[in-house]
């Protein structure tokens, strides 16, 4: 399974043991990852086949909630079907605790691409990160 910039197909990710409650991770190409689990499917940065992610096919996914990290074409196309979340913010939904901050999406302090967002949550017992709004770490 290949984590770098264009992967051509989905690679998939799931543990090793068979928990009670698992993850499955698929990447898309580019930040966009779907995790699936008992609670539902929850996508990241679905993209438009546009400029860098000309190449990758569009994650035209139906699931529960959809978290953008910023309203640029590769990171937040309203290319899937669910929930949509790309603002910072604290969101209690049914299943989910999703919390967004506020990050420069460049090394100019947000001038050049605005603000990001950085997606956190709790998934099968498990506290997730995405950091795909971090032009750098905060």
């Amino acid at each position: 399974m290949s984590w770098g910039w264009g992967v051509a197909a989905p690679a998939t990710a799931e543990p090793e043991s068979t928990a009670e409650s698992t993850v499955r991770i698929t990447s898309y190409g580019h930040s966009a990852l779907l995790f699936e689990s008992d609670e539902g499917r929850l996508l990241i940065n679905p993209f438009r086949a546009v400029g860098c992610a000309a190449d990758l096919k569009e994650p035209r996914l139906a699931v529960d909630l959809i978290l953008a990290s910023s309203s640029l074409p590769d990171e937040g196309a309203p290319v899937a079907q669910g929930r949509f979340l790309g603002a910072p913010g604290s969101y209690p939904l049914d299943d989910w605790q999703v919390e967004g901050f506020a990050v420069p999406h460049d090394h100019v302090g947000g001038r050049r691409f605005g603000q990001g967002v950085v997606w956190t949550w709790r998934q099968a017992g498990l506290r997730m990160a995405h950091m795909g709004g971090a032009a750098a770490p905060p």
